[in-house]
């Protein structure tokens, strides 16, 4: 938190290109167990997770491991989310 890794990994999210599932993969095995503390800043990229979830469904096709791994990182950090945001409310 006091070297603003929560931002840093929401930046490296956002600016990274979404057909890059080296990036993007790496990124959100980072982001997972960060999610509680971070809440505040991933909350924000919920959109970006849902048009990445898009994206690797269509790109799943051929149920390439990696669209997996990244399907299931991007639907487990989004469940977390939605958990965290909805016990705020």
């Amino acid at each position: 938190m006091k070297h603003d890794w929560c931002s840093r990994i929401s930046d490296r999210l956002t600016s990274t290109d979404i057909h890059d599932f080296d990036h993007i993969g790496k990124t959100l095995t980072a982001m997972i167990p960060l999610a509680d503390a971070c809440r505040i800043n991933f909350v924000s990229l919920l959109p970006i997770l849902d048009k990445l979830t898009d994206v690797y469904t269509k790109e799943n096709l051929n149920e390439d491991s990696i669209h997996i791994d990244i399907l299931t990182d991007i639907r487990n950090l989004r469940t977390n989310l939605m958990q965290i945001a909805s016990s705020d409310l």
